[in-house]
């Protein structure tokens, strides 16, 4: 997805890179690792994922939801430092980038787990006072 979008846009930035996510990685707690380690060995076959795109494509979120529910094995610090910090982040940055070029279109390309919930990216754009809409 990322190639056929850097393909297709004039001017590519990136909103995060991996530096920034291997540091988010790092600095999760013992236990947050290894929860993430096991949720990662724990799908053997690409069953999990393509259930996860099925969900997305019929845009049933709460299916989406529960499936990224398990893959976090209940641990709220996993859950809070790959989404929900995460996403605060991309909001925010986005909202000032679109402050400074009011007239630039941005597309911003995420993948499907920080677009659900409260603390979801489109949610946190909302409060920024922003229309997100879903493009199929």
């Amino acid at each position: 997805v990322e190639r056929t979008l850097i393909a297709a846009i004039e001017q590519v930035q990136a909103l995060e890179g991996t530096e920034r996510q291997f540091e988010a990685f790092d600095a999760l707690g013992p236990g947050a690792q290894a929860d993430l380690l096991l949720s990662i060995a724990s799908e053997p076959d690409c069953g999990a994922a393509e259930a996860r795109i099925r969900a997305w494509l019929a845009g049933d979120l709460a299916a989406l939801g529960r499936a990224v529910d398990r893959g976090f094995r209940g641990n709220a610090q996993l859950r809070r430092v790959l989404l929900a910090d995460r996403n605060r982040w991309f909001a925010e940055r986005l909202a000032r980038r679109q402050a400074q070029a009011p007239s630039e279109r941005i597309l911003m390309a995420v993948g499907a787990a920080h677009m659900l919930g409260a603390d979801g990216v489109p949610a946190l754009l909302a409060a920024h006072g922003y229309t997100v809409r879903r493009i199929q």
